[in-house]
């Protein structure tokens, strides 16, 4: 479990966001910056040992030293990976990445897994195939979090929408049927096609698939590939049959974007230090950009539970065909 903890954060010690958070506290124990991803790697490097792909480790924390104290490391059976593991199957999560470790690494989660618990999906939200970005741990394209559950309606259904992820949407169907707050019915079934990663180039990708229904009741299959090489992320998109498309990237509340036609100038802060990137956009869609838009919603972001901000979201609309490659290019600028 450790390492499986190791393998998913990100340079900053950040896990994945995806589905419905879990950032709710009946009694919080511990200090303001508290986290407990990295609370729980600092005590499994002390039981167990770090292994060398591990992300640096900060100092043990109180609660690593009482778990500590409390008996001796255990023996283990087995064996632990020799590397970095980068495909999940059950989950069918993949994560990509390049520079790993370092204050510029970029950090990719693809997702082809179950959308929720069990038949009902439960807690899921509908994003099959889409993407999650990070750049030295920033948040660059986003997934907007959870928000609220039992209250607020309407802002419930977006946050868990496939329009609020970074994914395709064919024909302005999402890829579930909403069944109330925490359940879908017919959810699509994504599957991971290919994975390959190449350590002595810094460079790996991801093939993943799903069949769908558009409004016009004929079956569609989304085929979304991802490469990661050294600072660039090529996501390739394409439709096995005609339809119409929207296409969306959302960005985290700390991008500032700048749109002309089918190009998006980002930059924001890390470390203090100011960053850019470039993402180029299909030029077959006819682009626009949304920001904190409640009518419909679109363009907000949630780092944690009932708190919600502005953010921009990239919205590319137009008709695909088989015989197209929707191709979107982002470029970290040093």
């Amino acid at each position: 479990m450790i390492d499986a903890i190791a393998a998913l954060v990100d340079v900053s010690g950040r896990p994945p966001r995806q589905g419905d958070s879990d950032d709710g506290y009946a009694l919080q124990v511990e200090g303001e910056g508290w986290d407990r991803w990295s609370s729980l790697l600092q005590t499994g490097g002390a039981l167990f040992g770090a292994e060398s792909w591990w992300p640096a480790l900060e100092r043990p924390d109180v609660r690593t030293v009482l778990l500590c104290s409390l008996g001796s490391s255990p023996s283990l059976g087995g064996e632990r990976p020799v590397g970095r593991p980068t495909f999940f199957r059950e989950s069918g999560l993949t994560l990509l990445r390049s520079g790993a470790n370092t204050p510029h690494e970029v950090w990719c989660r693809c997702d082809a897994g179950p959308m929720g618990f069990l038949s009902t999906a439960a807690h899921g939200h509908a994003d099959a195939l889409s993407v999650e970005v990070r750049h030295g741990g920033t948040d660059i394209l986003a997934d907007p979090g959870t928000f609220c559950y039992q209250y607020q309606t309407r802002w419930r259904e977006y946050f868990r929408s496939t329009s609020a992820h970074n994914t395709l949407e064919i024909d302005g169907v999402a890829q579930a049927k909403s069944m109330g707050p925490f359940i879908w019915t017919h959810p699509v079934e994504a599957r991971t096609v290919d994975v390959s990663v190449d350590p002595d180039c810094d460079r790996s990708s991801w093939i993943g698939s799903y069949h769908a229904k558009g409004h016009r009741g004929e079956a569609v299959t989304h085929t979304r590939r991802v490469q990661v090489e050294g600072s660039e992320v090529t996501i390739s998109d394409q439709i096995s049959k005609p339809a119409a498309v929207t296409l969306r990237f959302h960005l985290s509340a700390d991008v500032t974007c700048s749109l002309s036609e089918s190009t998006a100038k980002l930059t924001w802060d890390s470390d203090d230090v100011g960053s850019e990137g470039v993402l180029e956009l299909p030029p077959e869609l006819e682009w626009s950009m949304k920001r904190g838009q409640e009518d419909p919603l679109m363009g907000w972001y949630s780092a944690r539970f009932d708190v919600k901000v502005p953010a921009n979201t990239l919205e590319g609309v137009g008709e695909a065909s088989p015989d197209q490659t929707l191709v979107s290019r982002l470029v970290f600028v040093s």
